[in-house]
């Protein structure tokens, strides 16, 4: 047991909270500009090495070499191992280390050093140092730890740690000088303790050189971007050793090649072909944008063998479920989005086709329509059973509808069928074949095979659109910008950045506006819904790929100029249905009229409003004024949107779907949070800090953001936009803790229904009992809109809004069938 230094404790820095996931803070020590002989304090390394050479007389290459983060561990280390060292060897010398240090000999003269004496027990080899600066002297164990913090005296370790900050921070200098820096800087360095290795505490070279990059500078690295440097390292070193096999040359590019070679070698890298394309603009004015089509993003990720195999799907049929858009009414039922042909043991089934089932024996047959999934895996074929009467003079086929599994199939019966002898049936369906259903052409354009047709895969699009700002302010030079996503991949693929794919954007400037763009769009995505023919890898061969469009994603005020109604000026503001919501108080209807279901608009609607220039057409089962109400009566505007209604996948009514973040939780809860705090208790802060008192004792929970904790101490009140969490805490804390306030108690109800549904519409899946789900759902949204009634009709405090009348609140009515 030897009696050495322990490190000061504020020099070892506890490894911090990681900031964000998977991240790891491998720093070891604490930036300090201390001196450890005499205490003093220095604003720069600079003068703390000066002050070494100059009053300790530390030989100046030592002085330079002691990290300020280092210094106090350094001087006292070179102290005790300078003193502890045993001799091993006849000829070693103790003096000479001391000279070449001048530690033991010049401490005892320099007056200004806060080391009072050196006491010796006897022991040449063993010394003792007492220090002012809250170091204290303990006994401890030899750590063998091959990580511990690097020694203090190992000059080696602080010089490639140096040199490697040096070499990050000037990113122009080369690699190669570098290096040669750092080979001249070690090269003049004189081992200071023969009885230690080079590399201690590390166990080899290359360890201390990565440990030195890890701990360099305090930087956070990542598990994963370290794998990945590892890996990458161990590449080249093997990449190295073929190239001295093969005696061939090695060299390491330039960091400002590798940053530009993408910029450098344009002309021979792909580029993603934009569009560029005249916007006509009002007053006559014209200006250009660029857009990437939607079709050039679906013809790159079919052929990329990765992005293929998810972003084609079928229906999926499976009852009372929802854990995938596949399983959506719209997807379920709508004629664009039903896979109209399916490859099964070599033999291509169409929709049209009359195929034979496996025993060959019955005389029924089955009238093919459609193929889908149940549970997301087995195929099933939806259709018609066909059945061969009075000695093959009549073909019966029946009315209903059916679904079998694919595997009873066994081939298409090729028999002609007179369509004259078939009943219960529309000969249509019969007669005309699929509109996906396309010969196969060579190079030239000439029909290969009559028989040989396009295989067809589907893959539907999401939209979505919002304004964005060209400068961090967000406040000046915005934008309006388009992107889209494949809608049959997971939740957590959609909401990735990578398979978010970027359309346009556009200045709001001279009257141009992100609708401006719609036209173009639509053009392709009208290409898109007929089927376009492209290399797919998940096929291996060229395939018809049609791309309808789901649904569009925006705020509430951007579907409605989707949809060309100015909601705030009507009085008809939804685009789902001819609710009519008044501003103010007056003529207040009861709850039954904010709960219930209203006359519904249609894609019918919207094609009469948009079929006259000056919206002056008459809108058919529009709400029963008394007056034939047209089209400008309901607010419909002239606009560019126009556009989506020539989509057959597109239905302004049910396609702009109502969103959770844009009408609860920045709609109802943002409501409800300001009439709290604005309204309720704006002269009450006894009761404001009560409650802010309360929301702070759940800064630690495991939910809560930092940034809302940050508002939270900063602002002192909770006015945060982290809704999502603040509707997990503050229902709660007000039926507990706030349940006799008679304050509150009006307001109260109001948050508990919100919560309650909250509770049900963040999730992402249900796996059984979706129907039971969606009655929640409504039950749930019944209950608020009263309550938020309630409280509008027996609030009495001044400045208190009727919330009731929002056009969000009523949104909430449609998103059960939405869900």
């Amino acid at each position: 047991m030897q009696r050495i230094i322990n490190y000061p404790k504020n020099s070892r820095v506890v490894v911090s909270a990681p900031k964000g996931p998977g991240q790891h803070n491998f720093a070891f020590d604490d930036i300090r500009k201390t001196c450890s002989l005499c205490g003093k304090d220095f604003d720069c390394v600079w003068n703390l090495r000066c002050h070494l050479t100059k009053y300790h007389k530390l030989a100046t290459h030592i002085a330079n070499d002691i990290s300020p983060q280092y210094a106090d561990r350094n001087l006292a280390s070179q102290r005790q191992t300078t003193n502890t060292a045993e001799p091993t060897t006849p000829d070693h010398n103790d003096d000479s280390i001391n000279e070449d240090l001048h530690v033991e000999s010049d401490l005892e003269d320099d007056d200004s050093s806060d080391v009072d004496d050196m006491n010796s027990n006897g022991d040449d080899n063993v010394s003792e140092i007492e220090l002012d600066a809250g170091e204290s002297i303990i006994e401890m164990d030899e750590d063998t730890s091959p990580f511990e913090s690097p020694s203090p005296g190992n000059h080696l370790y602080m010089h490639i740690r140096n040199s490697m900050l040096s070499s990050a921070s000037n990113t122009s200098s080369s690699l190669d000088a570098d290096l040669d820096l750092l080979r001249e800087a070690t090269g003049s360095h004189t081992t200071w303790n023969q009885y230690t290795s080079d590399t201690h505490p590390f166990p080899d070279l290359q360890s201390m050189v990565l440990l030195a990059f890890v701990d360099g500078d305090n930087d956070i690295v990542s598990r994963r971007i370290l794998k990945k440097i590892l890996f990458t390292i161990s590449l080249v070193l093997k990449l190295h050793e073929e190239a001295i096999r093969k005696k061939s040359p090695f060299k390491l590019p330039r960091l400002d090649a590798l940053l530009n070679y993408q910029t450098r070698k344009k002309s021979k890298i792909s580029v993603f072909p934009s569009t560029k394309v005249d916007i006509q603009l009002p007053e006559n004015n014209t200006t250009s944008a660029y857009i990437n089509l939607p079709s050039d993003h679906v013809r790159f990720l079919a052929a990329n063998p990765k992005k293929a195999r998810n972003m084609f799907s079928l229906p999926d049929r499976t009852p009372n479920q929802s854990i995938c858009l596949q399983q959506g009414e719209k997807w379920r039922t709508h004629w664009y989005y039903q896979q109209s042909m399916f490859t099964h043991n070599g033999v291509d089934f169409w929709s049209g086709d009359i195929v034979n089932f496996m025993n060959g024996s019955t005389p029924a047959r089955f009238l093919v329509e459609s193929f889908h999934t149940m549970d997301n895996s087995a195929v099933f074929v939806q259709g018609y059973m066909v059945y061969i009467l009075e000695g093959g003079q009549f073909i019966g086929i029946e009315v209903e509808s059916i679904s079998i599994k694919l595997e009873t199939l066994l081939g298409v019966d090729s028999t002609p069928v007179d369509v004259a002898l078939c009943y219960s049936v529309s000969p249509g369906k019969l007669e005309e074949p699929h509109f996906l259903k396309r010969h196969v052409l060579d190079e030239t354009g000439k029909l290969i095979d009559p028989k040989l047709f396009y295989k067809v895969r589907i893959s539907s699009i999401i939209l979505f659109t919002n304004d964005t700002s060209g400068n961090r302010s967000k406040q000046y030079n915005p934008y309006e910008s388009w992107s889209m996503k494949f809608a049959a991949l997971s939740y957590e693929e959609r909401s990735s950045i990578e398979n978010i794919h970027f359309l346009s954007a556009i200045p709001k400037k001279k009257g141009a506006s992100g609708m401006s763009l719609l036209p173009k769009i639509v053009e392709d995505f009208k290409r898109l819904e007929n089927g376009l023919v492209m290399f797919s890898a998940k096929d291996n061969e060229n395939v018809l790929v049609a791309s309808p469009l789901l649904w569009i994603e925006a705020d509430t005020p951007c579907h409605s100029e989707l949809c060309g109604l100015r909601m705030l000026t009507s009085l008809y503001p939804c685009c789902k249905c001819y609710v009519r919501l008044q501003r103010s108080m007056p003529n207040l209807q009861s709850s039954l009229y904010y709960t219930g279901r209203h006359t519904a608009r249609t894609k019918v609607h919207y094609l009469a409003a948009a079929s006259t220039l000056g919206r002056g057409s008459t809108i058919p089962d529009a709400p029963l004024t008394g007056n034939a109400l047209t089209a400008s009566d309901l607010c419909f505007a002239n606009r560019a949107t126009d556009a989506l209604l020539e989509l057959q996948s597109f239905d302004p009514s049910t396609d702009t779907p109502v969103e959770v973040l844009h009408n609860i939780l920045l709609g109802v809860a943002k409501y409800l949070v300001n009439d709290l705090v604005k309204v309720v208790l704006k002269k009450n802060p006894n009761q404001m800090a009560r409650l802010s008192k309360a929301l702070k004792d759940y800064e630690n929970s495991q939910g809560m953001s930092r940034k809302f904790t940050q508002e939270l101490r900063h602002c002192g009140s909770f006015l945060g936009r982290d809704y999502k969490v603040l509707l997990q805490i503050l229902p709660a804390i007000l039926v507990t803790e706030f349940a006799n306030d008679s304050m509150l108690s009006l307001i109260t109800p109001s948050f508990v229904g919100l919560g309650r549904l909250c509770s049900l519409v963040f999730v992402r899946a249900v796996r059984y009992d979706y129907d039971m789900y969606i009655d929640e759902v409504e039950k749930a949204v019944t209950s608020l809109i009263q309550e938020l009634h309630y409280y509008v009709i027996t609030c009495e405090i001044e400045g208190h809004n009727p919330y009731s009348l929002k056009p969000k609140v009523h949104l909430l009515t449609h998103l059960p069938n939405d869900l």
